[in-house]
């Protein structure tokens, strides 16, 4: 008897209405004790739906970050920056070599014959603040008036 019993144990034959049988009982345990443990489950699923809403938002931002430069990019624009330059900010490209590009071929003109470019110069400004992290402001230039530098929020 113990012989069979042991090898009953072992059978792999069984049928999926006793496995079904094991899944609801164990769900209806879980359920039935639910309400002993009501703010620990509370707290889980509060957090889980808390992890999903960052992972979803985070997810949302990088996908609209992806599509505004996907949208911006146009095969008509470009920025000359100097030999060796590693981005925009503090470069010096001299007048004539600004008057250069602005006449080389390629560059389009408006109605006016003056071309649809615009030379502007990007410097960091540090800003004199209590904080012990010291903040710089980016000052762009946008036009031929020196006097109308605006600075970026």
């Amino acid at each position: 008897m113990a012989r069979q019993t042991a090898e009953h144990r072992r059978s792999t034959g069984r049928t999926l209405m006793g496995s079904f049988r094991q899944i609801v009982a164990v769900t209806s345990l879980n359920i039935r004790g639910l309400p002993q443990r009501l703010w620990n489950s509370l707290v889980i699923v509060v957090g889980m739906a808390c992890v999903v809403g960052v992972l979803l938002s985070m997810l949302s931002f990088s996908a609209g970050l992806s599509r505004s430069i996907e949208s911006a990019a146009n095969p008509g624009r470009a920025i000359v920056l100097r030999n060796g330059a590693r981005d925009e900010f503090g470069q010096a490209i001299t007048r004539e070599a600004v008057t250069a590009i602005l006449n080389a071929p390629g560059i389009q003109f408006d109605t006016d014959r003056q071309p649809i470019a615009s030379s502007e110069n990007i410097n960091l400004v540090p800003v004199t603040r209590r904080s012990p992290i010291p903040p710089q402001k980016c000052a762009r230039d946008l036009s031929k008036n020196p006097t109308s530098t605006r600075f970026p929020r």
